[in-house]
C-alpha cells in the first residue's frame, strides 16, 4: 500500500513509516500522521479535525456555496517581524538611494530602484497582515479568494475542474524557514496562496474543510 502526504502528495518511503507507534512522517514537508487515517474509507474525511477554539475565522456554508472569511492579523507574529524588516530594509534602500543621488551617481542611482520596489512590496505585506481581510467563496463552479486593504479588492479565480489540490504551501522564508501557506494547485498553471497569517491549526482545519467541499 503506497502512503502519500496529503499536504504535498509526495510518497512516504518505508523508513518513515513506525508500524508500532502507527505513525508516518513526510520527508518533504515533515508532517505526521497516524497511519489508520489512510485506511479510512473517505480520504477527505480523514484529514478534517475541529475548529480550533481560539481562531476569529467565519465560515459559512450555504447550499452549494462555501464561504471563508480570514480577519486581519493583527500586530502579532509574523506582523511584527516583518515590520522589523520592512524598517531596516527601507531604511538601507532609501539612505543609499538618496546618497546615490546626492552624488549624482546614475549607475548606483539605477541600481537602487529595484531594492527600492521590493521595500515597497514588503511595507504592503506588513500593511495586509495589520489590516487586510481574506476571503474564499466556493461554488459549484469556480473557487476565489479575495483579498481587500483600505478598500482595494485583489480577486483571483479558479475553476472546480481547474483546481489539482488544496495543500500546505510555502508563501514566503522567516528567518531562513519557510512560512507555510494554504495552497491552491492548478492543473494548469501557477499555485494560488494564501493564509500565511493562520496558525499550523487553522491551516489544517481549513483545508480539511475546503477538501471535504469539493469532493463531497
Amino acid at each position: 500500500m503506497k502512503l502519500l502526504c496529503p499536504a504535498c502528495d509526495i510518497r512516504i518511503p518505508k523508513e518513515n513509516i513506525h508500524v508500532p507507534e502507527g505513525m508516518c512522517a513526510c520527508p518533504a514537508c515533515g508532517e505526521v500522521y497516524r497511519i489508520a487515517d489512510f485506511l479510512r474509507d473517505d480520504p477527505d474525511e480523514a484529514y478534517r479535525i475541529e475548529r480550533p477554539a481560539y481562531s476569529e475565522i467565519e465560515t459559512l456554508r450555504s447550499g452549494e456555496s462555501f464561504a471563508i472569511h480570514i480577519p486581519p492579523l493583527g500586530f502579532r507574529s509574523p506582523a511584527r517581524f516583518m515590520l522589523f524588516f520592512t524598517l531596516f530594509w527601507n531604511t538601507m534602500a532609501w539612505f543609499m538611494w538618496i546618497m546615490a543621488i546626492r552624488d549624482r551617481e546614475l549607475i548606483p542611482i539605477l541600481f537602487m530602484i529595484p531594492f527600492i520596489l521590493i521595500g515597497l512590496v514588503t511595507l504592503g505585506i506588513f500593511l495586509f497582515f495589520l489590516r487586510g481581510k481574506t476571503h474564499v467563496l466556493i461554488d459549484d463552479k469556480k473557487m476565489s479568494v479575495i483579498r481587500s486593504l483600505f478598500g482595494f479588492t485583489y480577486r483571483r479565480d479558479v475553476t472546480r475542474s481547474d483546481i489539482a489540490a488544496i495543500t500546505h504551501d510555502v508563501v514566503y522564508a522567516q528567518n531562513y524557514q519557510p512560512v507555510y501557506g494554504i495552497g491552491i494547485k492548478r492543473t494548469s498553471g501557477k499555485t494560488i496562496k494564501f493564509g500565511a497569517n493562520l496558525t499550523e491549526e487553522e491551516r489544517k482545519w481549513l483545508i480539511g474543510e475546503i477538501r471535504f467541499f469539493l469532493h463531497a
